[in-house]
């Protein structure tokens, strides 16, 4: 199991290597929906058109539902989630680079079920990791470790609930839980 304290891919690795396909993609879906809240922020910030953002969520939706053993093509969800991960901009502060995160772990989320691949997983719960350190280091006033931040502290608090319900087997409550913290989770990403 991955500890509360600090991030620790390998271990993590290891952890979700043993689950099932869908708990891999329900752990990776819950990781994107973490950061879902900052992609209506940036769509909002960048002017990102409806039809864009509609897309990515309805992506996100079709890898839930596919975590819930449904029947959906998700192999065009991480194609379009790709190709819409914004470029870095920096008259957005940091608000694109959320955005890259949360877009980037939706892809990362159907392409753990496309490939069933643990890797592809723990690279979507990376984005909440980058999300939060990044949040720290616009925070920070170069006395704090990153890791010593509340919203890095916050995200490795997510990351091992959300393991810890994907490797019970407890998929619905992963998904329940990611969506109501979600919101939460979004502002401390200022």
């Amino acid at each position: 199991m991955v500890e509360r304290s600090s991030y620790d891919e390998s271990r993590m690795l290891g952890t979700i290597a043993a689950l099932s396909r869908q708990a891999k993609t329900a752990f990776a879906a819950a990781s994107a929906e973490h950061l879902w809240p900052v992609v209506v922020r940036y769509a909002a910030a960048a002017s990102l058109s409806g039809q864009t953002v509609d897309t990515l969520r309805d992506g996100l939706d079709q890898t839930w539902r596919v975590a819930h053993g449904e029947s959906e093509d998700v192999s065009r969800v991480a194609s379009f989630a790709e190709a819409s991960v914004p470029e870095e901009d920096e008259a957005l502060g940091p608000v694109s680079g959320y955005a890259q995160n949360a877009i980037a772990a939706i892809a990362y989320a159907a392409r753990t079920w496309t490939t069933d691949s643990a890797q592809e997983a723990v690279w979507s719960a990376r984005q909440v990791y980058e999300a939060a350190d990044l949040a720290a280091h616009y925070a920070g006033d170069g006395r704090i470790h990153p890791d010593d931040s509340d919203v890095v502290h916050a995200a490795l608090s997510l990351l091992h609930a959300d393991l810890e319900a994907a490797s019970a087997g407890r998929l619905v409550e992963l998904e329940r839980q990611a969506r109501a913290g979600a919101l939460e989770f979004a502002q401390l990403l200022k």
